[in-house]
């Protein structure tokens, strides 16, 4: 069964994702990810896992940064509570995670999401045969290396749309800028930043919270054309972190159609005449082979 998963940053939205055939979720728990998602306060992930459930939806915990020695103990409590609460996937990025949803019995629900880090059949066949729900695939590989990968490994995971991470780091650059040039911003939870390399003119996205600075690709990557090269893979995500509540809703409803089967080509040209002004729309990496 292939499932549509979707990014949210407000329980508001639970509802409309599903009335616009989201089958899954993804919100970011506080303090748990490398992401700028919008972060759920703790008190409100059990009524969101309810509510997802009530309308149809799975839903799914972000909860993708590194931790430390000491504060592994604390977060695999969390995702315990979690689980025990009906969360249907845990997305992590830290392999310490494993450990516990092993002795816990809920390796199902682990969605391994390293970013760029899977870029091979053999990449994902690793982790796959540790028993989880889902591996990731890098949004960085090629269409053709993409879809070689998803004949060769079943329950694979894509980021489809959405603007790409490219950077993480525990560096803070946005904290050091400020204290460097005694501007005034407030460097932590900023969604109005960019950055523009020297010698170009797209504007990307920087973002930073407690944990790390975050750099995002300067398009929103879609993905309706290699949609049938794609079919071999079941769960397919939309991050619409960077993205207005309109757009992402259109996207969900252009790549369930074509899931279904529809023919979407309206629909995609409308929302590419939309959406896609001045190249901000762009099939990424799929043409151009970075990984050697």
């Amino acid at each position: 069964m292939k499932t549509t998963a979707i990014t949210c940053s407000d329980l508001y939205d639970l509802k409309i994702y599903a009335e616009n055939g989201a089958d899954e979720v993804i919100v970011a728990p506080v303090d748990c990810s490398f992401s700028a998602l919008s972060e759920i306060q703790e008190d409100k992930l059990i009524d969101a896992i309810s509510t997802a459930h009530q309308e149809g939806m799975q839903i799914s915990f972000l909860i993708n940064r590194l931790f430390g020695q000491s504060e592994i103990s604390e977060v695999s409590e969390r995702i315990n509570t979690y689980v025990q609460a009906g969360v249907d996937g845990i997305i992590f990025a830290d392999p310490g995670l494993l450990v516990e949803a092993q002795n816990k019995g809920y390796l199902d629900r682990m969605i391994y999401q390293p970013d760029t880090l899977v870029t091979s059949s053999f990449d994902a066949s690793f982790w796959m045969e540790q028993g989880l729900k889902s591996v990731t695939v890098s949004s960085l590989i090629t269409e053709d290396e993409i879809s070689d990968m998803s004949r060769k490994v079943n329950g694979l995971s894509l980021i489809v749309h959405g603007r790409l991470l490219m950077s993480v780091s525990k560096r803070r650059l946005l904290q050091a800028f400020k204290e460097e040039t005694g501007l005034s911003f407030q460097p932590d939870y900023n969604r109005s930043l960019y950055l523009m390399e020297e010698k170009r003119d797209g504007r990307m996205p920087v973002y930073e919270n407690a944990y790390a600075c975050m750099i995002y690709s300067d398009f929103v990557q879609e993905s309706f054309d290699e949609m049938p090269s794609f079919m071999n893979i079941d769960r397919f995500v939309i991050d619409g972190t960077w993205l207005s509540r309109q757009e992402s809703i259109a996207a969900l409803r252009i790549y369930q159609g074509l899931l279904d089967g529809k023919d979407m080509q309206e629909e995609i040209i409308q929302y590419r005449e939309t959406y896609g002004k001045e190249g901000r729309l762009s099939d990424g990496y799929y043409g151009l082979k970075t990984i050697r």
